[in-house]
């Protein structure tokens, strides 16, 4: 008996950062799925081991201009604790609305889970991505090839 995969669409990237999977995510309506902490987990550690932690702390406002995926623009509001991520913030696009952020970050790679509230349906996005300074990182955003998204302060 096959067991259907929650992930609708999956994209591998083999960047010089990184070579992880991009896994796209559709909830909503009946039979909702959930992304567990155990399943963001699992994600997240199949892009390699952790390096030691860099001084770059991501707790701040950041803005990116994405122009994929029917996302225009996102604002989000990190906070960093060790190498935990998390955030919430704002997107404009099509429909436009919420977004939450849950992640790692260790040395320079950071891989965030964002999840796109489109009117009670979420896409969400497991995105690897590099610190390129205090005030920089960039995210892939899942395309062929991948779209390089890089977040200012």
């Amino acid at each position: 008996m096959d067991i259907p995969s929650p992930f609708e669409d999956e994209h591998q990237v083999n960047s010089p950062v990184l070579k992880c999977s991009f896994f796209h995510y559709r909830v909503g309506g009946r039979g909702r799925r959930r992304f567990t902490p155990l399943l963001v987990l699992a994600a997240l550690a199949g892009c390699g081991g952790p390096t030691a932690p860099v001084n770059s702390d991501l707790t701040g406002r950041w803005r990116g201009t994405v122009a994929a995926l029917g996302i225009e623009f996102v604002t989000l509001d990190l906070v960093q604790t060790r190498a935990d991520v998390t955030g919430s913030g704002q997107w404009t696009g099509t429909g436009g609305g919420t977004v939450t952020a849950i992640g790692l970050h260790f040395g320079t790679d950071l891989q965030l889970r964002m999840a796109f509230d489109r009117n009670g349906v979420e896409d969400a996005y497991v995105l690897p991505g590099r610190i390129e300074g205090p005030d920089e990182f960039y995210l892939l955003f899942p395309s062929d090839p991948p779209k390089r998204v890089t977040f200012t302060r």
